[in-house]
């Protein structure tokens, strides 16, 4: 894209600028899950922080639109998703290399039983062949697990898991080694960029009189 707001003087006049936009194509978004069939739950208290960690391994470059979640009850729950490049494994305890994607709170929408979480994850990128480690963590409600490591098996994606997560990066109780979050991931995959970037040009309005740009 061109400047910034911070670096112009926008009152008074109108300013031009050029934003640079590159097309894509892809098709259908598309889903897979792991099953979502659950044996335990995280823990008894509903108030603790749990959750679970996976890594997503897509064959092609995969955009990853949105996830679900089988949690025990159809209650106010609020939610967080970090993630990372690389692997999972080794940071189940620190919450180094791990940024923040998601966050808010939701009511599981009961399906055939089931009582469903499903968040945006905005189409983040995930590059083909590469590993993303993803932590889904929770409260005011109750994760569900399925025994093993038990994960996705698709032509496009694959997931490996096998350790929930008691406590915020573990510090409410540990992890456990055998658990797989019961989960469903919304992707679009493959998806192919133009490699030419076309310029466009904008006009920026002047502020109104009186209005400022305030950081936060």
């Amino acid at each position: 894209m061109g400047d910034t707001m911070e670096s112009k003087n926008y009152r008074g006049v109108n300013i031009l600028d050029t934003m640079y936009v590159r097309s894509m194509r892809a098709p259908d978004a598309d889903t897979a899950d792991n099953g979502m069939v659950w044996t335990v739950i995280g823990s008894g208290p509903s108030t603790d922080d749990e959750g679970g960690m996976l890594d997503i391994v897509p064959t092609d470059n995969m955009l990853l639109n949105g996830m679900t979640v089988r949690m025990q009850n159809a209650v106010s729950t609020d939610y967080t998703v970090y993630i990372r490049q690389g692997s999972y494994k080794g940071f189940e305890r620190s919450s180094a290399g791990w940024t923040k994607v998601a966050s808010g709170t939701a009511t599981p929408v009961v399906v055939n039983g089931n009582n469903l979480l499903s968040f945006d994850l905005g189409g983040m990128f995930v590059e083909g062949g590469k590993t993303l480690g993803l932590y889904f963590v929770c409260t005011n409600n109750n994760a569900t697990f399925t025994r093993g490591n038990v994960g996705i098996k698709d032509a496009k994606l694959n997931t490996s898991s096998g350790e929930a997560i008691i406590g915020l990066f573990a510090s409410g109780g540990g992890v456990y080694t055998t658990w797989t979050l019961t989960h469903e991931l919304r992707f679009t995959s493959p998806f192919c960029e133009s490699n030419s970037i076309v310029p466009v040009p904008i006009k920026i309005k002047p502020m109104p009189t009186g209005s400022e740009i305030v950081k936060s």
